[in-house]
């Protein structure tokens, strides 16, 4: 029986080069996004859906279930970027970080789990490395991202019993459009081009240079299809070396 995977955010960036990855590899992907995907691939099947909103996704995953008797593995990734002290950033701009980055993962996962339960899998969420360090003018977002690491610590333990794994990735900086974004915004803010900032970012690092989507996707598809049954509640770094330093 074909392997089911959902992937959250997976139009764009990190969670498109997962889904492809996956549907290469004979494995049916549901991609729950606000916009469709680019990838014409007849394993992945795009769900628009807003998963700071519960009702939206629970429709999603009752969709998936019509289709679907179980769930081997669950994507959470879907995320957005918040750049400012909390004196600059407004109270909607907060909201709508904490909903989608925290809100919208214990949704999914408050949907997944149960269907989970039945036959074991593998979950992996989408941290950063500001889930384990603090970075300058970022204190929402960085705050969304430490929660991550401690909800995958907090599911680990709950459902360790039930044959779930669940461990948390943190890339460093990725050439994404997300990730772009947030460049753009940096730029804008200390007078610099965007090339100088690229640059800085670059240098920042042990290891020069940005992650890439296709690089943290085989991470996921290795967390998940690798035979690691002692490994969950992991927060994993991939930030060439940012938070060794």
């Amino acid at each position: 029986m074909r392997k089911v995977i959902v992937i959250t955010g997976g139009t764009t960036g990190i969670g498109a080069a997962t889904a492809a990855l996956f549907a290469s590899q004979n494995i049916q992907v549901y991609n729950l996004d606000m916009k469709k995907s680019e990838v014409a691939h007849p394993l992945i099947e795009t769900i628009l859906c807003n998963t700071a909103d519960f009702e939206n996704v629970q429709s999603a995953f009752t969709h998936i279930l019509s289709k679907e008797k179980k769930l081997d593995y669950l994507f959470v990734n879907a995320g957005v970027f918040l750049f400012g002290t909390l004196e600059e950033s407004s109270a909607e701009a907060i909201s709508r970080v904490v909903d989608i980055n925290v809100k919208g993962y214990l949704y999914v996962l408050k949907c997944a789990l149960p269907i989970m339960k039945k036959t074991g899998g593998v979950i992996v969420l989408t941290g950063s490395d500001t889930s384990l360090v603090g970075k300058p003018e970022m204190t929402a977002y960085c705050s969304t991202k430490a929660a991550i690491a401690s909800m995958t610590k907090s599911v680990c333990i709950d459902y360790a019993k039930h044959n779930i794994r669940i461990n948390c990735i943190c890339p460093g900086p990725t050439d994404t459009p997300l990730a772009r974004q947030a460049n753009e915004t940096l730029a804008k803010k200390t007078g610099m081009t965007l090339e100088e900032t690229l640059e800085k970012v670059k240098q920042g690092q042990p290891i020069h240079g940005f992650c890439t989507s296709e690089e943290v996707a085989k991470m996921v598809y290795f967390l998940c299809t690798e035979s690691l049954p002692f490994m969950t509640g992991a927060i994993i770094s991939m930030d060439g070396g940012y938070t060794a330093q």
